[in-house]
């Protein structure tokens, strides 16, 4: 998928914050999960516990326009309600109909009156995808698909009346393909009622590390670590601190696009095979597409 992406995709405005051809290399943690959802990947599911604003909608549209274009199949998306689905058909996924010249190519076009191309269902040279809300029964029912998604999950309800837990109700639609590929998308809310955090726990439960530009040493970005200067009440400098005691060394954000670069995704469950999920955080995000370190500091003083 991430292939595709960067031979054919391309951003618009309405759907990003940087226009022009797509690539995976701005934002390296993108490149496994994409790959994770090609047909010639062996996962069958994914759950992918990250911050809001990190790119999941890139993700999913990518790899719905890799289907389209490489392997089509049916397909099944679902938002929370009725309500976003239709936003986010109209900013996340009609823009990349519209400016992706190889998906714009085969659809001949986004035509808005188009019955074939209605707000639940795009038609498209051997497959179909289908989109629903996930409070409505009747997105669950009577579609079958190989691949799908169910995006902001943490939004859903637990259940729906008379009817069972929507993550198993979704996972049900997918029973006439072994090869099936299904993602769980969500920022987490609140913790142990978390839905996506449910579905992480049950996966391989990847997160990423990457080296010190120092010594070298693998570690994790987490929040106790990033320091600043206490000596202003609005800090001159950010910095995080490497974790390994012989080091110490304090990291500039500058050293973090390499950093990504390098880095890699190691499971804590590695005996799980064909569920994987990530999960990352903010102090990860690529420089200009997200919080900078200087700017979560001073969100972080402010908040106290």
């Amino acid at each position: 998928v991430s292939q595709w992406a960067d031979r054919h995709r391309y951003l618009s405005s309405k759907d990003s914050g940087e226009v022009g051809k797509f690539h995976t290399s701005r934002n390296p943690l993108m490149r496994e999960i994409q790959d994770s959802l090609s047909i010639h990947s062996p996962v069958r599911e994914i759950t992918l516990m990250l911050p809001s604003q990190w790119g999941k909608s890139l993700i999913i549209t990518n790899w719905i326009g890799y289907t389209i274009e490489y392997a089509p199949a049916p397909m099944l998306g679902l938002m929370p309600t009725l309500e976003s689905r239709d936003a986010w058909k109209i900013q996340k996924l009609n823009p990349m109909f519209q400016e992706t010249a190889a998906i714009r190519d085969i659809l001949g076009g986004l035509k808005g009156r188009d019955a074939a191309n209605s707000k639940d269902a795009i038609d498209f040279p051997g497959g179909i995808l289908f989109l629903g809300g996930g409070n409505s029964p009747n997105s669950y029912a009577q579609r079958s698909a190989r691949n799908g998604f169910m995006d902001d999950l943490d939004r859903f309800p637990f259940e729906i009346e008379n009817e069972g837990k929507v993550v198993n109700l979704f996972r049900g639609r997918f029973k006439t393909f072994p090869r099936y590929k299904l993602a769980k998308i969500s920022t987490p809310t609140i913790k142990n009622a978390s839905l996506i955090e449910i579905e992480y726990d049950l996966s391989d439960g990847r997160k990423y590390y990457v080296h010190c530009p120092f010594c070298g040493h693998l570690q994790r970005f987490e929040w106790s670590n990033l320091v600043w200067d206490q000596s202003h009440s609005r800090p001159a400098w950010v910095e995080y601190n490497c974790e390994h005691p012989d080091c110490g060394h304090g990291i500039k954000e500058h050293f973090k696009p390499k950093m990504l670069a390098d880095g890699l995704w190691i499971p804590e469950r590695p005996e799980i095979v064909l569920l994987r999920g990530y999960q990352t955080n903010n102090l990860y995000s690529p420089i200009g597409l997200g919080p900078s370190w200087m700017s979560m500091a001073l969100d972080f003083i402010d908040s106290k």
